[in-house]
């Protein structure tokens, strides 16, 4: 389901000598403020193809930030603290869709209706097709992020550099 991002290694070498030279805390800090600005257009995208599905699923999208300093990530899409909040499980049947349904032993499928108060009786549910709302913002938005990575570690370690010259003017 995901897609690697392939960087240039000359601007990455460049960026990790950089933040070598600065205090242990602030290389994640800066690395993951830069991947959640590059993200941002994803996460957009995203919520614009899942606008037209439901609301509640658009509200459950977001960019997490991982606990791990040692490996700076985010990881953007539907996120199970946003879910708890929106109640918007179904989203998987919207995205992968489901397969026909028919009963194992018995010759129908039995649910109650909450609605009608009574017994419904089917032999078979039929399958919901793949609607896909964040494959295609994935595939459309790739290479803007690829581009943006990079440009934006860069300028929140500048800004970063910037508040503090003199710790780091030696």
């Amino acid at each position: 389901m995901s897609k690697d991002i392939t960087l240039n290694m000359i601007q990455v070498k460049e960026l990790g000598f950089l933040l070598k030279k600065l205090p242990d805390s602030l290389p994640f800090k800066v690395l993951v403020s830069g991947l959640r600005k590059a993200g941002k257009p994803l996460e957009k995208q995203m919520k614009s193809n899942a606008q037209s599905i439901s609301k509640k699923i658009a509200q459950s999208i977001g960019i997490k930030t991982g606990k791990n300093k040692q490996f700076p990530a985010v990881w953007i899409g539907i996120h199970r603290h946003l879910l708890k909040k929106t109640k918007a499980f179904y989203w998987r049947f919207w995205e992968y869709g489901t397969t026909v349904r028919k009963p194992r032993k018995a010759n129908f499928l039995r649910f109650w209706s909450v609605k009608t108060q009574s017994l419904i009786t089917v032999k078979q549910v039929e399958a919901i097709p793949a609607r896909p709302f964040l494959r295609p913002a994935i595939d459309s938005k790739i290479k803007t992020v690829e581009k943006g990575v990079i440009f934006e570690i860069r300028k929140s370690l500048v800004r970063f550099l910037r508040r503090h010259k003199k710790k780091f003017a030696a």
